[in-house]
């Protein structure tokens, strides 16, 4: 039985790095590791053109070489014989390459240095399996979805997403479906704040801390160079490469003094994918995994990833339109202030956007102007209910003209002041309407 390139996709991965052998003219061999092949077609492969330098020179004396490459599961090895055919340093081959080497790059802190010159394509003459490597050889497909069990566990994940009548619901229970049904048990997603050219976190799975409000910039590890290239991206076999890049952390200069929110994260991730959520054309943010284990995410992972974040964006951009009411998070009604209450010190900085109480960090831009309005209208006025139409009227909170975002950024606003268990809440009273309550005596001050 012949065996195509399209099965084995799972060895093109990285998980096990892969070889290539290559002969001089003269009959000298030569060995080198490969840190990724690509599948072009399936009649093409491709590899990174970078260091080895032996290498290039053999196969411009003698194009035939041997690529290894090994299944990451069975630990099954096959061998392409192959002919260079020629190198390529633009077009969608090399793109696709090129941004592999990106997250590489970010991970070991080369992203300056680690960069792709060219690909070199080969052509896949013959596909040999070879012998005496392991004797569990599982049945290989076409088809990336393995059984139409797996179409039928997609129906019912899209069922459920259907049903959910809010936005902060569909970011849970996401999420919870993904662990429920694929196993999935670390998840983060982030929408995208296009003006400020990063993302910001709004659910999270399986975390000891939810990291509501923390920010990657584009370009940025994983996640960030998922947004800037619009597509889906995956590290494996991390700890050969493993420099958790998390910027949040690791900023220097004036950055350094900026208050930021942790990102969560494992300590010591074994493999990671993230995936753009995207509608209409839109790119709407990242739905990223990880795991403590060598995942492999296949074709089959990835199909579900892609497929679900794809749901993600069309639920989004339609509960967006709409403006459906909040999740209610809490039936607390709003009281008197009392002369026992604790004081709340609210402190607002203007130039920056920042906003803080009792001296913590709670949150900067839209969601921190739309906090300050809440509390000086409740403190002159005593009024605790309000409306996102007011808010969408209040020239004071400089909200975008085209699209605001206001029903996600009043989410944001809302799970980060529950984090945070302050005091000041955020509670649904119906559709577009949300109530302030506030446990404590407000003190403001404003600036630096």
């Amino acid at each position: 039985m012949s065996i195509k390139l399209a099965q084995l996709d799972c060895c093109f991965e990285g998980v096990i790095p892969s070889t290539i052998a290559t002969c001089s003219q003269d009959g000298t061999p030569n060995a080198s590791y490969l840190s990724h092949v690509y599948r072009v077609d399936e009649k093409h492969v491709a590899t990174s053109f970078q260091f080895f330098n032996r290498t290039r020179a053999n196969l411009m004396e003698n194009p035939y070489a041997a690529i290894r490459v090994r299944h990451p599961v069975n630990l099954q090895s096959y061998r392409l014989r192959t002919k260079y055919v020629r190198s390529e340093d633009q077009g969608p081959v090399f793109d696709q390459m090129s941004v592999k080497m990106d997250v590489i790059a970010a991970y070991e802190g080369m992203g300056s240095i680690f960069k792709l010159k060219a690909v070199d394509i080969y052509e896949v003459l013959e596909i040999e399996q070879e012998e005496g490597e392991t004797d569990y050889h599982p049945p290989m497909t076409d088809c990336p979805f393995e059984s139409r069990e797996d179409l039928e566990l997609l129906r019912v994940i899209s069922d459920k997403m259907n049903q959910v009548m809010s936005l902060e619901e569909l970011f849970d229970q996401s999420m919870q479906l993904l662990n429920r049904y694929l196993g999935w048990t670390h998840m983060i997603l982030l929408l995208a704040d296009e003006d400020e050219k990063l993302l910001v976190t709004h659910a999270s799975f399986g975390y000891a801390v939810g990291g509501v409000g923390a920010e990657v910039k584009w370009g940025e590890g994983l996640i960030g160079l998922c947004a800037e290239h619009r597509r889906l991206l995956q590290v494996n076999a991390m700890a050969e490469v493993f420099r958790y890049a998390k910027a949040v952390k690791l900023g220097v200069s004036s950055e350094a003094l900026t208050p930021r929110i942790p990102l969560p994260g494992l300590t010591n991730p074994a493999s990671q994918v993230a995936a753009p959520i995207k509608a209409h054309g839109e790119f709407i943010g990242v739905l990223a995994v990880e795991s403590e284990t060598k995942s492999n995410w296949g074709p089959r992972d990835q199909l579900f990833l892609s497929t679900i974040t794809n749901m993600l964006g069309v639920g989004i951009s339609a509960l967006e339109a709409k403006g459906r009411a909040m999740k209610v998070a809490s039936q607390q009604d709003s009281h008197a202030l009392k002369e026992q209450n604790p004081i709340l010190r609210v402190r607002y900085v203007p130039g920056d956007d920042f906003i803080f109480v009792n001296d913590q960090y709670l949150i900067k831009n839209i969601p921190a102007r739309i906090l300050w309005y809440l509390l000086q209208t409740f403190s002159k006025s005593g009024r605790s209910e309000f409306s996102n139409m007011e808010l969408r009227a209040e020239k004071s909170l400089n909200l975008p003209e085209i699209k605001d975002n206001l029903e996600t950024r009043l989410i944001l606003l809302r799970k980060r002041l529950e984090e945070q268990a302050s005091a000041i809440r955020l509670v649904s009273s119906g559709r577009g309407k949300f109530r302030l309550e506030v446990s404590g005596r407000l003190d403001f001050s404003s600036g630096e």
